[in-house]
């Protein structure tokens, strides 16, 4: 059986020394990827673009969003014309100095032409329009992993209460 299909978001705990940085000022989740098919992710690290690879990590979540199978094909195309573009690494340092200094809104330097792990994600769940709140994608292009896995987290459990409360709302 498959652990996840095209469209889950796949949320790494890492165990190296950035990711233990990342760990102490923002959460437990130092990287993020979304799954093309059940093994292979897209996904942008540092020194890497944004790259269709084999899922190979081994501590990690995996989050099913209930998407119909039109919205999982979008992802899957839209995902790979995402392939080559560059890492932010502006983007990263500067909410290290964001998190050093507890600043919170908008990161200026995150650039719209370079992406990080989560901007895949949240590039790929606008383009389906997942986010139901507008409030909640204020400054969405800035959000850390953890941020978006909080985030999400706060969706699911807001739709599995609108299903429950309104049986006739899908």
């Amino acid at each position: 059986m498959n652990e996840f299909q095209a469209g889950d978001l796949i949320f790494v705990r890492g165990h190296g020394p950035i990711s233990r940085l990342i760990e102490y000022f923002d959460g437990k989740f130092s990287h993020v990827a979304i799954a093309l098919s059940s093994h292979v992710i897209l996904e942008s690290q540092m020194f890497v673009n944004v790259r269709v690879a084999q899922m190979d990590f081994d501590d990690y979540e995996v989050i099913n969003l209930g998407l119909t199978d039109r919205q999982r094909d979008i992802i899957v195309h839209k995902g790979i014309d995402m392939v080559g573009k560059h890492y932010d690494y502006a983007q990263v340092i500067w909410q290290g100095v964001m998190d050093i200094f507890h600043l919170r809104g908008r990161n200026l330097l995150n650039s719209p032409n370079k992406l990080i792990c989560s901007e895949i994600l949240i590039n790929l769940l606008l383009a389906i329009h997942w986010f139901r709140d507008p409030k909640d994608i204020k400054n969405i292009k800035d959000k850390t992993p953890n941020e978006l896995y909080r985030l999400i987290k706060k969706q699911l459990k807001e739709r599995k209460k609108d299903v429950h409360s309104h049986p006739d709302i899908v």
